[in-house]
């Protein structure tokens, strides 16, 4: 069962990094022009983040607290037996206090289950699914759909909870519009270009935007001494050699 909630795990935190990896024109254009199912479902879930994110972070806040409940208290007990009939440079470690020992066993267990959670169910199928987001998202894409309905009453009560109390203290917001940042755009551009979905030429031209407005008009204009007038009669060939033999 432990490594079955482990796979869960897995499952939905990949599906996470997965549709922040995505593709969406390309989604887009599977959902509206080929009718598919599959990517019409991701396409919703795309446009409406808030669907799958509730269900996302329910789902793996149930799991670690099933885990932590029912595993860590195995293993603890696990781990302190085993200090009981352990020798140390040929030494018991049964003198030891037995509150000493069942503190080792505690800080041990959490380590533990911590390494595994952080490794196997995080870190791993997140690495798993950027590299390959549209293969892991459409995998994923039904049953996480099937459970995102079937628990849309208990995240719909979640939901509304956290803005009922979030308007007591007077946030407003509608949380799902949050600001997103130029370094956070500029991030996205850059790990769009790295898996090839954003051109090295369109990831530059984002880029010099930004670039663009952080400058001031005295680092990009001609300072005036530098200004060559022309005289409107003179002809078409002169102003050109003018202007080729000019510093600008």
């Amino acid at each position: 069962l432990f490594f079955l909630l482990l796979l869960v795990d897995m499952f939905f935190y990949g599906f996470d990094a997965a549709i922040d990896n995505l593709n969406e024109k390309e989604i887009l254009h599977k959902a509206e022009e080929e009718k598919d199912r599959r990517s019409m479902r991701l396409s919703e879930m795309i446009s409406r983040p808030g669907i799958y994110i509730n269900t996302v972070q329910l789902v793996i806040t149930l799991i670690n607290i099933l885990m932590g409940a029912f595993y860590l208290n195995i293993w603890l007990q696990t781990i302190d037996k085993g200090l009981h009939v352990i020798n140390v440079g040929g030494m018991s470690l049964e003198n030891v206090p037995t509150g000493v020992l069942s503190g080792i066993a505690t800080v041990l267990s959490f380590i533990a289950m911590i390494y595994i959670l952080l490794t196997f169910g995080v870190l791993i199928p997140r690495k798993m699914a950027s590299r390959q987001p549209e293969k892991w998202a459409y995998a994923c894409i039904d049953p996480i759909y099937i459970i995102t309905r079937l628990l849309a009453p208990l995240t719909g009560l979640v939901n509304l909870t956290a803005k009922g109390i979030l308007f007591l203290f007077g946030v407003r917001n509608n949380t799902d519009e949050n600001d997103v940042t130029e370094e956070e755009i500029i991030n996205m551009v850059q790990e769009g270009h790295e898996q090839g979905v954003i051109q090295a030429s369109e990831a530059e031209m984002i880029s010099n935007i930004f670039e663009y407005g952080d400058k001031e008009a005295q680092d990009i204009m001609t300072h005036r001494g530098s200004i060559v007038a022309i005289d409107g009669e003179t002809k078409l060939k002169d102003a050109i050699a003018s202007m080729l033999g000019g510093k600008n």
